[in-house]
């Protein structure tokens, strides 16, 4: 039976489990954790991982191929895209179903209350990468544009591809959503034409504009990218802002390179370089709330 309670589902392996851990300790430390069940996708973690996630009260599922996925494409490293199309049968019951990435985490949780309020309302909540100061960087570009009009032709794919992306590292839909079974079918065939597994994103995008799919659209502030635009960091509020606006709520570090150095303007002048994980974050409030300039 499907309640009206919300579960925000992570994951990842054995080499992600501090992403992982941080992860859900920002989703607790915002209060989270009073208000959804959290719960990780198990994609080839250690037994002793899987023990402290219990103990922070996760519910854990090992990740399965979901979907009709050739044998020859099938790399552990990548179960996990194919996983995120399948949360309600890993986690059966639930009325929202919000995924969060492993390699984000929660500043605020205004996140949540504008992804459930909007999933429940419009059966999905998304953000599209157009936050202040973004800009694509050109091999990204290509990635995005290119296999686009591979898997939907050069018109449909132009037409999908030249919109900000909706970007599904961190985005909700309610348990009964026509997105769920759309979503799987196009991944499914994209998968099949491209002889490729990380056609996800492409493929959810596809299924929203193609089927024209109702959503709320949530502020880029709820799954922030940085590689993007780099934010600020204002002392007095030890917060994490978007440029010459409002305090991020998900931080998320999507990009090869989780730990690269930021140079980030603090507001009356000035910058802190600094990386942004969870744990940098952390460093930084004590010293700056003892220390504010």
């Amino acid at each position: 039976m499907t309640t009206n309670r919300t579960v925000i589902v992570t994951g990842g392996d054995a080499a992600f489990f501090a992403f992982i851990h941080n992860a859900v300790l920002s989703l607790r430390a915002v209060g989270l954790d009073t208000e959804a069940d959290i719960a990780v996708l198990d994609q080839g973690l250690l037994p002793e991982q899987i023990e402290q996630l219990a103990a922070l009260g996760c519910r854990v599922a090992r990740a399965t191929w979901a979907i009709d996925v050739p044998a020859e494409l099938r790399n552990d490293a990548q179960i996990g895209l194919v996983a995120r199309t399948a949360l309600r049968e890993y986690f059966p019951g639930y009325g929202i179903y919000l995924w969060f990435d492993a390699d984000a985490w929660a500043q605020t949780r205004e996140f949540f209350d504008c992804m459930t309020k909007g999933a429940r309302s419009t059966g999905a909540a998304l953000v599209r990468e157009n936050g202040r100061g973004y800009r694509r960087h050109a091999m990204y570009s290509r990635w995005w544009y290119g296999h686009m009009v591979r898997v939907c032709g050069p018109i449909t794919g132009f037409r999908i591809a030249r919109k900000p992306a909706i970007n599904i590292g961190v985005m909700a839909l309610a348990a009964t959503a026509p997105h769920w079974d759309a979503w799987r079918a196009l991944y499914e065939r994209f998968i099949q034409r491209c002889h490729r597994v990380n056609l996800d994103q492409h493929a959810f995008n596809a299924a929203v504009e193609m089927y024209n799919l109702p959503y709320a659209l949530v502020s880029s502030r709820c799954n922030w990218i940085p590689r993007l635009s780099v934010p600020t960091w204002n002392a007095l509020q030890s917060r994490l802002h978007e440029p010459a606006g409002e305090p991020l709520s998900v931080v998320h570090l999507a990009g090869p390179d989780k730990t690269s150095r930021y140079h980030l303007d603090c507001p009356g002048g000035g910058q802190i370089g600094t990386s942004l994980t969870y744990d940098a974050f952390r460093a930084l409030q004590p010293r700056y709330e003892s220390n504010p300039v």
